[in-house]
Order: C-alpha cells, then structure tokens, then sequence
C-alpha cells in the first residue's frame, strides 16, 4: 500500500508523523485483500493495528469518518522507522523528515 505513492498521502503520514491529525473513512469490515483497493485502507489497517487512535469519529456512509493520531511517543518512533522510512524510500523523498 506505500508503494502507492501519492502527494496527498505523504502529506497525510507527515501530518501523523508531526503529532497531528487526519481524516479517514474506516470500513471495520474491510477484509485484508480488499485494504489495497480501498483509498483509506491503509489507515484501517493502521487504527486496527493500534498504531493510530481515533480521538473522533461520526457515522458516515460506508463506514465511520474518524479523525486519527498516533497515540504516543514509543509509535511516533515505530511509525517513523517502520512506515516512512519505507515509504519515503520507495518515493525518494525524505527531505521533510
């Protein structure tokens, strides 16, 4: 899912990565080989995970619409080497670490 790079979804990982918040339509039914084809499947994967917290979520059609952080300092950590370095690496950007 990463290797889908898009201007807007590393603007999105930044904005966690840097203690803010985004916006997501989470799908608790989403099954694993659908995540990939859903555009906020990756942050599904990421709140069922734990790595983010929902802080508000309101019923939205096909799901909930739900504002997402990263819960702490020790997955700030996890996210930054985990998930950006691999998606930075794969786009070749890392100048906004």
């Amino acid at each position: 899912m990463l290797q889908r790079n898009t201007r807007n979804q590393e603007k999105k990982l930044l904005t966690l990565l840097h203690g803010g918040t985004v916006a997501a339509i989470i799908r608790e039914g989403l099954i694993y080989k659908d995540i990939s084809q859903n555009k906020d499947g990756l942050y599904t994967l990421l709140l069922m995970t734990g790595y983010l917290t929902a802080v508000k979520n309101t019923p939205a059609p096909n799901g909930r619409l739900c504002q997402l952080m990263i819960p702490n300092a020790e997955l700030t950590h996890v996210f930054q080497s985990e998930i950006l370095n691999r998606f930075c690496a794969d786009s070749g950007d890392v100048s906004d670490l």
